[in-house]
């Protein structure tokens, strides 16, 4: 297993993890509005190990289960998320970015995904922190988010809005958009997942 850590400057780089199985990459911050989902199209198809992840410097505290948890786990996937019954994981994307939900019945439209974004997933992914076999990440990522980027370049109207999120005032809505891919991905495929429940495995 290989986890790709992507850091900014020195002070996110002494957020990353120290081990063996991490391989740190630095990422210059530019108007690249896909932020690290360019990284995982750069990367996952040239990776080699049988397991990849690649996350961002903010893991340990945003989530923080340990590698050698994760590397316990047999499933295809492992993912990671808070529990919180209460919220609709469509309804709770399209409150804090409104209009996203509709961006992503467009992009629905345009490549056929077969998901009713009225029902909660099976899985939920709320960022890009998950690790799967790395045929799996590679198939992911040349069949849902490669094309999506290549898309929405040429559709911008689909993304011309901002989060409702202040401290992201300066994003465009491209990377909540595709942190949102996996999810639908899961949707679309059979395979078996492990979702750590962070507030009882961390």
């Amino acid at each position: 297993m290989i986890i790709h850590q992507i850091y900014y400057d020195d002070k996110s780089k002494d957020n990353c993890i120290i081990d063996d199985r991490v391989k740190l990459y630095y990422n210059i911050i530019d108007p690249n509005p896909f932020y690290e989902n360019e990284v995982i199209c750069d990367l996952i198809p040239l990776e080699q190990s049988d397991r990849v992840g690649v996350f961002s410097h903010k893991y340990t505290n945003k989530l923080g289960v340990s590698l050698d948890k994760i590397e316990e786990r047999t499933e295809d996937i492992v993912t990671f998320f808070k529990i919180n019954y209460k919220n609709h994981y469509w309804k709770n994307f399209d409150r804090w970015h409104p209009n996203g939900l509709k961006a992503l019945e467009e992009l629905k439209k345009v490549f056929g995904w077969d998901i009713d974004f009225n029902k909660q997933p099976k899985h939920i992914v709320y960022q890009n922190h998950f690790v799967a076999d790395t045929n799996i990440y590679k198939h992911y990522v040349k069949t849902f988010l490669s094309p999506v980027m290549d898309y929405l370049l040429l559709n911008e109207d689909i993304v011309n809005f901002t989060p409702n999120l202040p401290q992201y005032k300066n994003y465009t809505m491209h990377p909540f958009l595709l942190e949102r891919l996996f999810t639908i991905y899961l949707e679309q495929n059979k395979y078996s997942v492990h979702q750590f429940n962070i507030i009882q495995d961390k």
